[in-house]
């Protein structure tokens, strides 16, 4: 391939990303884990690059409508404004996706991002969204876990009402502008069902993103990235590049949990569980929930 063709292949992946996305601790890193087990799939640690662009973008719009208006729009239109943004995207994501030879797929996670589709679309209007969903009480009883971390304490909110206000807002979000993509480009993936029925949801979701993946590689994706495996060892496949590309990438103590579909029962008790379901249940009923967890749990027989 040469330098120009090896240049427009490494845009058009950069141009054509998976985007990640699900409230913090529904399991994201742990599917991003196993995607990028594959041989042609390719990503790195949370850019929360989009949550940045965003920032810009309502300064570019604020600023253009004062009474004295400056600004990015005194220099930009707002094509080129865009226009900007994308070569960012590409710059970004460049080096990773060169140094993945063979990579088909660029996959970028960060929860965050469930609260900036509509920009992720505007910019990128061939990216595909992937929307991890966890029972609320899991993901608030995981949240109020980690505030009490020095890994989380900084953003991970530590009460009932603050957790669940955090799920509903990126559930919410990721849903009501991801089904705006149509089925070909937005897809919800509910952790409970990953968890009971890993091989038969890890094939719906390579399909999603056209990646080849018979029995043999799909079991070594699993296998390779258990929660078991990875609370022990606390590895994981994410490279960093950069300005911390010398830091140590395993996860920190903690950061992993059990992974249990129905521990927020011990965790948040009789009381906390009747106030977390009644703070999330309607999003949580729309979201294929009842009180007693996901609603549709076959197990994988073949797995």
């Amino acid at each position: 391939m040469g330098t120009k063709e090896l240049e427009k292949n490494i845009e058009e992946i950069a141009d054509s990303p998976v985007l990640l996305v699900g409230a913090p601790r529904s399991g994201t890193s742990w599917l991003q884990n196993m995607l990028l087990s594959h041989p042609a799939c390719c990503g790195g640690q949370e850019s929360h690059l989009l949550a940045s662009m965003a920032y810009l973008k309502r300064d570019f719009e604020r600023k253009a409508d004062f009474p004295r208006p400056h600004g990015l729009a005194a220099y930009l239109t707002r094509a080129e404004f865009i226009s900007a943004l994308r070569d960012m995207w590409r710059t970004t994501f460049q080096g990773t996706i060169e140094q993945s030879p063979g990579t088909k797929v660029l996959l970028e996670k960060t929860p965050d991002h469930a609260l900036h589709l509509t920009l992720a679309d505007e910019i990128l209007p061939r990216c595909k969204v992937i929307h991890l969903v966890r029972d609320s009480r899991s993901v608030i009883a995981s949240l109020i876990r980690a505030s009490r971390s020095e890994w989380g304490r900084n953003w991970a909110p530590g009460s009932i009402d603050s957790a669940a206000a955090r799920w509903v807002e990126c559930v919410e979000s990721a849903e009501d502008e991801g089904q705006m993509l149509g089925p070909d480009r937005f897809m919800r993936v509910h952790y409970e069902e990953l968890h009971r029925n890993p091989v038969a949801t890890m094939q719906r979701i390579l399909d999603f993103i056209q990646l080849d993946g018979d029995r043999s590689l799909i079991n070594t994706m699993i296998e390779g990235q258990s929660i078991e495996v990875t609370r022990e060892e606390r590895t994981t496949p994410v490279k960093l590049r950069g300005h911390l590309s010398e830091e140590n990438t395993q996860e920190p103590e903690g950061f992993i949990g059990e992974g249990k579909i129905d521990g927020w029962q011990d965790e948040l008790g009789r009381r906390g569980s009747s106030k977390a379901w009644k703070l999330t249940a309607d999003l949580m009923v729309r979201m294929g929930y009842d009180k007693t967890g996901f609603a549709h749990l076959p197990r994988d027989s073949a797995s």
